[in-house]
């Protein structure tokens, strides 16, 4: 093993994914925040670099993705608020390529009207700090809201899961108590982080084995009480980011992002606990059907994010969904003149 990560070292090194500046130095994209855990920073300007991809990064004043900031008035356009992680945020892709722009595109092109988007996904958040985030720029007066909802039907998992992310969030939120992500990982997952951190053989293991690996890789729940209660706090925040949207006249359509082994499996548990909930205002969007002839289609092989395909996809099925709800004919006196007869 010693041999073989020394000449994986010396003949195909890869990193992990970071962050440079223009210049190339290395430099964090999030920086720690009081309210919500941490934000990503302001004014940055820069790449994202990994094995698989190498991403151009800007972000505005409030540190959200793009160099358009937040504009007050909508001069008679449709306004998309997304929110999610990263994902959402569009970690892996073009900045055009985020399946959310790539929506208004399609909107604006099929329905004749123009579109804007407000990207406010934030690489790390969950529907907690997601809900948080909404109430902070409401004043901002969007048409709709899309919501990423990264999730699988589990609470030990890989980095990402909302359930955990929203579990640990009220936890280190409440006074006298915290939460560690590393306090409920088995051994196997805090060798796999820690390898996959420090081992060059390890990374390129992932990178051409990944794949199979995560279309087979299906946890089990080491603590069913901690899922009972994560999934607790995740239908609370949801019944209130509803409730929010119902007082504003809002719909938003939830974007369920799954794992590739639950694509695989069929498995819409996840789902059928969302439709549970009896939301009024929040629409789901179940992509397993669509993605399950092959899921690695639209995931890359070491970063477990979705690719360009996978965007497009998710895309379309959004811009389908929007359509089809008829929302649009309810829209503002410009939006209704510039729609196809």
């Amino acid at each position: 093993l010693g041999m073989g990560e020394a000449f994986s070292r010396i003949f195909h090194k890869i990193d992990s994914p970071y962050f440079t500046d223009t210049k190339g130095n290395r430099e964090q994209l999030l920086i720690p925040d009081n309210e919500l855990g941490h934000r990503s920073r302001p004014n940055f300007d820069g790449w994202l670099v990994a094995p698989e991809f190498r991403n151009r990064i800007q972000t505005d004043s409030d540190g959200f993705r793009g160099r358009n900031h937040l504009p007050p008035g909508k001069n008679g356009k449709l306004r998309i608020m997304a929110l999610g992680d990263s994902f959402t945020f569009g970690y892996g892709v073009e900045e055009d390529e985020v399946f959310e722009n790539r929506t208004a595109a399609l909107l604006q092109n099929t329905l004749s009207i123009p579109v804007e988007v407000l990207n406010l996904g934030v690489v790390g958040y969950g529907t907690v700090q997601e809900f948080l985030l909404f109430r902070k720029y409401a004043y901002l007066q969007p048409d709709i809201v899309v919501l990423g909802f990264f999730a699988r039907d589990a609470f030990a998992e890989e980095g990402g899961n909302d359930l955990v992310d929203n579990y640990l969030f009220v936890h280190r939120s409440t006074e006298g108590r915290t939460g560690q992500m590393e306090n409920y990982l088995s051994f196997t997952r805090r060798a796999r982080a820690f390898l996959k951190g420090h081992s060059n053989l390890y990374r390129l293991t992932e990178l051409y084995f990944g794949g199979y690996l995560r279309r087979r890789y299906s946890p089990e729940t080491e603590n069913p009480e901690l899922k009972r209660e994560a999934w607790a706090i995740t239908a609370d925040y949801l019944s209130r980011f509803d409730a929010e949207l119902q007082s504003r006249n809002i719909v938003c359509f939830l974007v369920w992002i799954p794992f590739p082994s639950t694509i695989v499996r069929q498995n819409h548990s996840v789902a059928d606990r969302i439709a549970a909930l009896g939301l009024h205002n929040i629409v789901l969007l179940d992509p397993l059907e669509a993605m399950k002839s092959n899921p690695m289609d639209y995931y890359y092989s070491l970063d477990s994010h979705w690719n360009a395909k996978g965007h497009d996809l998710i895309a379309n099925l959004l811009a389908n969904r929007i359509i089809g709800t008829g929302m649009l004919d309810e829209t503002r006196t410009p939006l209704r003149k510039r729609k196809p007869q």
